[in-house]
C-alpha cells in the first residue's frame, strides 16, 4: 500500500495477521474499496480506504435513527472480514471503528509491538471464540426447593393459611426467598460447569448477563471433548433442566489484552477507535 493518503481518506484497520498471507475475496466496509495489508517484520494489518468525514468524531452529531443506519452494514462487513481473516488464519482483531490516518503509524506499531502481537498470533493460532450460555428450569429448580427448603416450604404453607391481607407480604417474603435460592443455584451450577470445562479450553472469562455465560478460547482439536463434556454435565443435571448452548465460532476478540489494544499500542500514534455509537 502506498505510503501516503490523500487528506481526505484515512485508513480502517480490521486486524492483525501473520506473513504470509492470502487475503481472502471480501466486500470492504466501504462500498467500491477492497482490503490490503501494510506489512511489517512477519505481520501485518489488514486495512481499507475510508472517506475521513464519515469517520471523525463529529459524525456521532447524527440522529439515532441515521446512526443506526450507518453503522449497522459496516459492523456487519467489518465481522465478515474479521471472519473470513480468522477462517484462514490467526488474526488479532481490532474494534469496529478503528482507523488511522498514516500509513507509516501503522507500520511503527507493528515494528514496536511485534513481541505481543507474535505472541497472540501464536496463541490463536488454530483456536476459536464460543460464547457458552448456562441457564437452568427455574420452575423445576423452585419446585425443587419447595419441597427441600425448609424456610421456603413454610412460607409457602403460610402464604396459603393466612388471610389475604396478611398472605400477600407472606407471598413476598416467599418469592424473595425463592429468587435468592434460584440465584444461589445458578451461581454453584456456573462454577460445576466452568470447572468441569476447564480441561478441553484453553482460556475463559466469565460474564454476568441476563443467563450466566463464560466466553471460551478453544483449540479446534478439542472442540468435540468440549461438546461431550457438555452433553455429560446436562444429563448429570437433567432434574434442573440444565441447559448449555455454544455460540460461535468467532475470531478471539475477547482475549486481545491490552498489550495488543490500539490506544495502548500507540498512543498519540494517531491510531485511535473513533465510532462509539
Amino acid at each position: 500500500m502506498e505510503a501516503r493518503l490523500s487528506p481526505d481518506t484515512a485508513l480502517y484497520l480490521y486486524g492483525i495477521v501473520a506473513l504470509p498471507i492470502e487475503l481472502p475475496r471480501c466486500e470492504a466496509i466501504e462500498d467500491g474499496t477492497s482490503i490490503d495489508v501494510i506489512a511489517g517484520n512477519r505481520v501485518a494489518c489488514v486495512v481499507s480506504p475510508v472517506p475521513v468525514r464519515d469517520y471523525e468524531s463529529s459524525a456521532t452529531g447524527r440522529t439515532a435513527a441515521e446512526q443506526l443506519s450507518w453503522v449497522t452494514p459496516r459492523a456487519w462487513r467489518h465481522h465478515e472480514i474479521v471472519r473470513a481473516l480468522h477462517a484462514s488464519s490467526a488474526v488479532v482483531p481490532l474494534k469496529f471503528g478503528t482507523v488511522c490516518g498514516r500509513v507509516d503509524d501503522v507500520r511503527d506499531m507493528l515494528a514496536r509491538c511485534a513481541g505481543p502481537i507474535g505472541a497472540m498470533l501464536d496463541r490463536f493460532r488454530g483456536r476459536d471464540e464460543w460464547t457458552l450460555s448456562i441457564q437452568i428450569d427455574a420452575e423445576r429448580v423452585i419446585e425443587r426447593f419447595e419441597r427441600d427448603d425448609h424456610e421456603l416450604r413454610a412460607l409457602c404453607e403460610e402464604s396459603r393459611l393466612l388471610p389475604e391481607g396478611r398472605a400477600y407480604f407472606s407471598r413476598k417474603k416467599r418469592e424473595r426467598r425463592a429468587t435468592g435460592l434460584l440465584g444461589a443455584q445458578l451461581e454453584a451450577t456456573t462454577r460445576e460447569v466452568l470447572a468441569r470445562i476447564a480441561p478441553c479450553v484453553d482460556a475463559l472469562c466469565e460474564e454476568r448477563t441476563g443467563t450466566s455465560a463464560a466466553t471460551l478460547l478453544v483449540d479446534r482439536a478439542r472442540f468435540e471433548d468440549l461438546k461431550a463434556a457438555l452433553a455429560g454435565l446436562e444429563t448429570e443435571a437433567s432434574g434442573d433442566g440444565l441447559a448449555l448452548e455454544l455460540r460461535g465460532p468467532w475470531a478471539p476478540y475477547s482475549f486481545v489484552n491490552g498489550s495488543v489494544d490500539c490506544g495502548e499500542l500507540a498512543p498519540g500514534s494517531g491510531i485511535e477507535s473513533r465510532i462509539d455509537r
